[in-house]
This record gives C-alpha cells, sequence and structure tokens, in this order.
C-alpha cells in the first residue's frame, strides 16, 4: 500500500469513527499496514466497546512496535484496571512514568493525538493501583507527590482524593473521541501538485567562500553535540516523580514479554561442536579458556551432571620410532634386483681354495680343436 493510499483509509476509519460506527472503523484500520498509531487507535476502539481484554491486546502489539510509546502503556493501565487486575495495571503506569523521560508532561498533539500525558496522572494511577493491592502506604506517598505536580483545573481531584483515602475514585484516561489522526498537511497535499516548478538561481557563491562556510557549519554541529548532552530543560518542566519514583524491578508482562530481562546477556553462548568435545587434552588445554561457570554452554547448564572429560591419547614411544636414513645417490628402479650383486658372487665363486683367483684360462672351459 502506497502512503497516498494508507492515508486515505486512513481517513476513512476516522469518518467512520467520528459517526460512532466503530465496526466499520475497525474493518477500516485492518486494512492499514500495523504501526503503533494504528494498533493504539484499534486499542481505544475495543475499549470504548468495553472490549478491554482486545484493548489490551492491541496495546500490547503497539508497544512492540514503539516500545517508548508511553501513552500506549497509560491506556494499557486503564484497561487493565477497569477488569481488575490491579498489579498488571500498577507495572504498565510504572512503565507510563519510565517513558516520560522526567518530564511533567508529552504533547502528542504534534504527532496527531490531541492529548497532553500528565506526570501528576499517571503517579494518581499507580497510587491507586497499590491502594487497591493493600499497599495504601506507597499508594499515598504516589498521591502526595501528584498532588505537587497538577497542572490544569481537572487535577484538583487530587486533592479530593487524598482527603478521603482514594476511596470509590478511578483512574485517569484519555477522553472519549480522542485518537491518532492523520496529519491535515498531508490529507491537504493527496492531491498531484508539480512541486518542482521552474529553476530560479537563489544565490551563488565562490569557492573560497563554500570552504570557509563548511568550516563553520561544521563548528555548530559539533557545538550543537555538546549541547544535546547536557540537560538544559527549564527546572519547571522537570517532573520529581519523572525523574526519581520510577519503580527500576517492575516491568508489564508485555515488556518482560518482548525484551532480555535486566542484567542478562542477550544471546546465551553457543556450545561447541561435537568434534571440540572430543579434542586431545593437550589441544583443548590450550585453546580453551578457564574454568567459569558463567561462561558455560548453554547444553551444560541445563543439566547437573558434570560434563565428560575428553579423551587423553596414548603417550608416544619416541625411542621406538627408527628413522630411515637419506639415501645417498641415485634411486634404485623396480627392475634391479634388490639383492647384492651377482658379478661380486660370481668373482667370488671363482676363487679357488687358496684364496687366488683363478686365471682367465682356467676359467674358460676347454674347446675341442677342429
Amino acid at each position: 500500500m502506497s502512503l497516498k493510499q494508507e492515508i486515505e483509509t486512513w481517513v476513512e476509519a476516522i469518518a467512520f469513527y467520528d459517526n460512532n460506527d466503530f465496526d466499520s472503523a475497525l474493518r477500516t484500520f485492518g486494512n492499514i499496514p500495523d504501526t503503533a498509531k494504528i494498533l493504539f487507535n484499534c486499542g481505544v476502539i475495543h475499549a470504548t466497546l468495553g472490549e478491554h481484554k482486545k484493548a489490551v491486546q492491541y496495546y500490547q502489539r503497539a508497544i512492540h512496535r514503539d516500545n517508548y510509546l508511553a501513552i500506549a502503556y497509560f491506556q494499557q493501565g486503564v484497561s487493565n484496571f477497569l477488569i481488575g487486575d490491579f498489579e498488571e495495571a500498577m507495572a504498565n503506569f510504572n512503565d507510563a512514568l519510565r517513558f516520560l523521560r522526567g518530564n511533567r508532561f508529552i504533547n502528542y498533539e504534534q504527532l496527531g493525538l490531541k492529548f497532553r500525558l500528565y506526570s501528576c496522572e499517571v503517579l494518581f494511577n499507580r497510587g491507586l493501583c497499590s491502594i487497591y493491592i493493600q499497599e495504601k502506604e506507597a499508594g499515598m506517598e504516589d498521591l502526595h507527590i501528584a498532588a505537587k505536580e497538577k497542572e490544569k483545573p481537572d487535577h484538583d481531584v487530587i486533592d479530593e482524593a487524598i482527603a478521603e483515602d482514594a476511596e470509590g475514585y478511578t483512574v485517569f484516561s484519555i477522553p472519549v473521541g480522542v485518537i491518532y489522526r492523520p496529519n491535515a498537511a498531508k490529507v491537504k497535499n493527496l492531491k498531484t501538485k508539480d512541486y518542482l516548478g521552474k529553476a530560479r538561481l537563489i544565490a551563488a557563491s565562490e569557492q573560497g567562500n563554500t570552504l570557509a562556510g563548511s568550516a563553520s557549519a561544521d563548528t555548530k554541529a559539533q557545538a550543537a553535540a555538546i549541547n544535546r548532552s547536557v540537560d538544559d530543560r527549564p527546572p519547571n518542566t522537570i517532573s520529581y516523580g519523572a525523574s526519581h519514583m520510577v519503580k527500576p524491578n517492575l516491568y508489564s508482562r508485555s515488556r518482560q514479554q518482548s525484551e532480555p530481562p535486566v542484567h542478562r546477556n542477550m544471546f546465551p553462548p553457543t556450545p561447541p561442536p561435537e568434534n571440540d568435545q572430543i579434542r586431545p587434552a593437550f589441544m583443548v588445554a590450550s585453546t580453551s579458556p578457564p574454568s567459569n561457570p558463567l561462561s558455560q554452554s548453554r547444553a551444560s547448564t541445563l543439566t547437573n551432571t558434570p560434563p565428560s572429560k575428553p579423551v587423553r591419547p596414548e603417550p608416544l614411544n619416541l625411542e621406538a620410532i627408527t628413522q630411515e636414513k637419506p639415501r645417498i645417490g641415485t634411486t634404485r628402479t623396480a627392475s634391479e634386483p634388490r639383492g647384492p650383486s651377482s658379478r661380486r658372487l660370481h668373482i667370488h665363486r671363482e676363487r679357488d681354495h687358496s684364496g687366488r683367483p683363478r686365471l682367465f684360462g682356467e676359467t674358460t672351459p676347454h674347446r675341442p680343436h677342429s
């Protein structure tokens, strides 16, 4: 689906929603590729219909698309609170407080959602969850801190809840009819337009000026990067609750399923191949790392049986090995006899008993005269 078709389908779904035709709105939103905004809208529609379990599922899917979407954690907590899962709702509100990143509020209007998420509302909701699970002291502490960060007259209900020990009060939520809407400028520009027009010279510069301007731009970019690393937010925009009251070990179930736990390796160690497990001991000693239970293979950590020791070969008897001396001279061919020289044997036989060599005439057989 192209961007133009996506925006047109989005506008069509919004029209169904504004006319309270929620079923048609859900079907139309289902034709759009899954994004965090679209999934959040589907969750809001299901919550409007009272289907909070389905709403929670859509909020979780939206969080999988955007792990930092604080408003999705917030609304997931609202739905879990309304179905009576107060512990999970408290974890959802704690995540929403975490992703406020120390700010007193987040303005989602520039993203298409006409709503501001305030830290005092998140703290109030988390405090109510604590009170409902019989942790009144922690809950009242959240309420008192929320009362110090009120931003508008609607937040005066926090003081009333504190005076009445929060009995009979419910959580803050986004108003009815508030969902993500497409950017008005993009909707206006759906028709084809000629953005290029005619070319026109705006400015010109010499090569020397260009190099000087480039160096100046690099200097400004470095200075901007240094300034971004420093928290230069005005003090009145920083929330004490969002900066200091986030519970570090409390996470939503959906977050725990999609992300590895804290202080855990993302990828477990890979077990060695079978051939490496039966290498000789002298090879293992020279290549394997020192013994460390944290660096064992995944297979060895699943069972309590100790790993089998590598097979050690029998020591070599170097004295029994005799090396053949190199042959000097030419190499004998396969056709040559392997025994001693036949000429030497013949000469040895031709010697008489006295050891004197026999003469040629004595060795030559007698020929008869013709």
